[in-house]
């Protein structure tokens, strides 16, 4: 061998010199341009660097290092640099760093789906539970039945009990909303209700009240999941509803008053809504007389809770009061949160204006019969007046605010059947016109040109 060696000839040996030399700059370069550590990258940081910070933890990805990973990750999400999470994810993806290969499926969700689930599903490969959900989840937005199931399975096995109950109340959910199997569906919820998941234990309460009739396996059910202190306020609210509807069909009123009180405890606005029903009817059994006042108190409560049915009985109650301008509210909160009656009500309050008319006008009135006109203007709402359909025409009485005044006006007089005027002892003039089966504001004048008739 060291024959061989000495023996060596000049051009094998600028051969092996020149592989060395090659080396040694490879080396070189690899110290100065990767080897650095994430104490450099907090040092640039601190510095002010943020460039010189990125461009490191880019190339520490790039080798593999995880950690550099999430870090870079959080970085540009927090800057909100879609371009480079999309780089970066790509790289550490490519590199099979788990969490990578699962952002990357998320993110090409709804770009692609075929790259979705390639990503994903390699993610759910690494045995990770997280990720096994994740990807079973994917296959049940996509409709991928198999995949489904096989994946969800496998993740209900894992250890995380919440990523398990969750596991099992979605394969549960599959069998009753899809297959309509609530023989196959109540083992699967009740391992999931068992390990705490809410949404479970709402299905399972809904199953024995509505198809099994099985009151004692229903309150059961339903009282977990008030109870659960992992449950949505939707879901606790929800469970007490069930609960309360429940004991109001069968008029077992101690019972509900019992289940009221527990939920105002635990902060529930159905709690509270029902509280203040008692007291806007009264009720003999339990002793409660009629108090508007505790009746408002307890919806207010509600109603700032999100509760639909306490802000429009908030706004019911005001328009009793002639206090239009938290009626109108009050009604706007309850459509907000998806009260459809609310929303129909909106619509029959609001006279609609011609478009040069800034301020607002609105109406109790509900197409036909008699109804009560209101004004705003400068932000006070004042009552207007009323009008009757009756078998002479229309009759009015009408005020409205200026300069922090209140004007009355003198009676509607009925010109042609179709559009009245009225005048008010100022010779100021109110414009109506009558709008599928109702009257409408179509302009005043006289009121130092804020308003003009609407040709």
């Amino acid at each position: 061998m060291k024959e061989k060696l000495i023996a060596m000839t000049s051009k094998q040996k600028l051969i092996a010199g020149g592989v060395i030399a090659i080396a040694l700059v490879l080396l070189v370069y690899f110290l100065i341009f990767t080897g650095f550590s994430m104490a450099d990258v907090d040092k640039a940081f601190a510095k002010g660097d943020n460039a010189k910070a990125v461009e490191m933890l880019n190339k520490m990805v790039e080798r593999g290092d995880t950690a550099a990973f999430t870090r870079i990750y959080d970085w540009y999400s927090k800057h909100n640099d879609k371009s480079g999470i999309s780089r970066v994810l790509r790289v550490a993806a490519q590199k099979e760093m788990p969490k990578a290969m699962n952002l990357l499926g998320q993110l090409m969700w709804k770009q692609d789906s075929d790259s979705a689930k390639y990503w994903l599903k390699k993610a759910a490969e690494t045995e990770i539970q997280q990720y096994i959900f994740e990807y079973a989840d994917y296959c049940r937005v996509t409709k991928d039945r198999s995949e489904f199931f096989k994946w969800m399975e496998k993740a209900a096995k894992g250890k995380d009990k919440e990523i398990a109950g969750n596991a099992y109340t979605h394969i549960g959910m599959a069998y009753t909303l899809n297959d309509n199997d609530d023989e196959k569906a109540i083992p699967y919820l009740e391992k999931g209700g068992k390990l705490g998941n809410s949404d479970a234990q709402l299905y399972l309460a809904s199953i024995y009240h509505d198809t099994k009739k099985d009151d004692e396996k229903f309150i059961y059910w339903a009282t977990q999941a008030m109870n659960n202190p992992k449950s949505s306020k939707e879901n606790k609210n929800d469970a007490l509803r069930y609960i309360a509807n429940n004991y109001i069909e069968k008029k077992q009123f101690k019972d509900l008053e019992q289940l009221v009180e527990k939920g105002i405890a635990k902060g529930i606005p159905h709690a509270q809504f029902i509280k203040g029903v008692f007291y806007l009817t009264g009720n003999e059994e339990l002793g409660i007389k009629e108090d508007d006042d505790q009746a408002r108190q307890w919806f207010l409560k509600a109603a700032n809770e999100g509760h639909d049915m306490a802000a429009y009985n908030l706004a019911m109650m005001s328009y009793e009061d002639n206090n239009i301008d938290e009626s109108y509210k009050y009604m706007e909160m309850a459509a907000k949160n998806g009260n459809k009656k609310a929303e129909e009500m909106l619509q029959e309050l609001k006279i609609v204006y011609p478009s040069e008319l800034t301020n607002k006008a609105y109406t109790s009135g509900f197409g036909s019969g008699s109804g009560t006109y209101y004004f705003e203007s400068g932000g006070k709402v004042t009552y207007i007046g009323q009008h009757d359909y009756g078998k002479w025409g229309v009759t009015m009485r009408w005020s409205y605010n200026k300069a922090a005044q209140c004007y009355f006006v003198s009676e509607v007089l009925a010109l042609d059947g179709t559009s009245y005027s009225a005048y008010d002892f100022l010779g100021e003039r109110i414009y109506i016109e009558r709008d599928g089966g109702r009257l409408k504001i179509s302009g005043i004048s006289g009121m130092s040109g804020l308003f003009r008739r609407s040709e």
